[in-house]
């Protein structure tokens, strides 16, 4: 089976997984078929291997992230 895109969560808690990927997926499901390499690390969302017009899509999904962004900081001290 062919590779289709990546999503990496190296500093996301295991809690906030589950809701972050969904979204990720409805989002960027195009990019990731497309694969599309999608990092979300330090309440950002990074997206390598896409198309300009895809990143209209990257602020929606940053202010979600942004939403966690005190409890991501705090997990991680």
């Amino acid at each position: 089976m062919p590779h289709c895109g990546l999503v990496r969560l190296p500093d996301v808690p295991a809690g906030q997984r589950v809701r972050i990927m969904a979204d990720l997926l409805s989002r960027f499901s195009r990019e990731l078929q497309e694969q599309a390499v999608i990092t979300v690390s330090g309440g950002r969302i990074r997206i390598s291997g896409v198309r300009p017009a895809s990143a209209q899509q990257v602020e929606p999904a940053e202010r979600v992230m942004r939403e966690d962004r005190d409890a991501l900081k705090k997990l991680a001290e």
